[in-house]
């Protein structure tokens, strides 16, 4: 009734309708390696950045460098004018002021030692280099040699016994007429040349003594 034919071989369905097992893995496989392949560009990537921003910033420190290193050969080339400062301005200075205390002392080679450097209070005038000031009355300062003192022609004198110690206290008095035989001690005033401020009294033997000034002491 019923023919079956069978010639020993059968379909398999499966393999025919998806395909066989190594289709399968090749593909899948195909899928994991183009992943792969993603993630490798991705990370080469990322790496490349991080090398730039290194390499960037490696970059900005060594010019930074470079400039501070260029900034400061520059000012180790930069003359005397443009720094503001002479470096050996000291030196000279000294040397400036140990020839003044020479010509102060008559030209002659003297001791550069002073008690004080005074000045007129009025302008900051130079009046003396070399000078003693007084064992008692600590702003009273004799002197043989000054700068820029004047000695008015006009002579003062004081009233016979006079404390003649502390010559900023004492009264001194105008005294038209003196003569050899009076028993008084003659002065002059002293006065700054430059701008007139009384600065002290002048002796009959040279001495000036000078009490109305700026001192300054080393």
């Amino acid at each position: 009734m019923f023919s079956c034919k069978y010639d020993g071989y059968e379909e398999d369905s499966s393999s025919s309708k998806y395909g066989s097992f190594e289709s399968w893995y090749f593909i899948f496989s195909s899928t994991d390696n183009e992943q792969d392949f993603r993630n490798a560009d991705a990370f080469e990537k990322m790496m490349n950045l991080e090398l730039e921003a290194d390499m960037k910033t490696l970059t900005q420190c060594y010019r930074g460098r470079e400039a501070a290193t260029s900034k400061a050969e520059k000012l180790d080339t930069q003359t005397n004018d443009e720094l503001l400062y002479d470096p050996g301005e000291d030196d000279a200075n000294t040397e400036w002021v140990k020839k003044l205390q020479e010509n102060s002392q008559g030209g002659e080679t003297g001791s550069d030692e002073t008690d004080a450097v005074l000045n007129c209070p009025g302008c900051m005038t130079l009046l003396c280099l070399n000078c003693q000031r007084h064992a008692k009355y600590k702003t009273q300062y004799r002197a043989l040699f000054t700068f820029n003192c004047k000695v008015e022609d006009k002579p003062l004198h004081l009233p016979p016994g006079s404390d003649t110690s502390n010559l900023s206290k004492v009264t001194i008095e105008d005294s038209p007429s003196i003569h050899e035989s009076d028993n008084s001690d003659i002065f002059h005033r002293v006065i700054c040349e430059v701008c007139n401020t009384p600065v002290g009294l002048c002796d009959s033997a040279g001495v000036y003594h000078l009490f109305g000034v700026l001192a300054s002491h080393s």
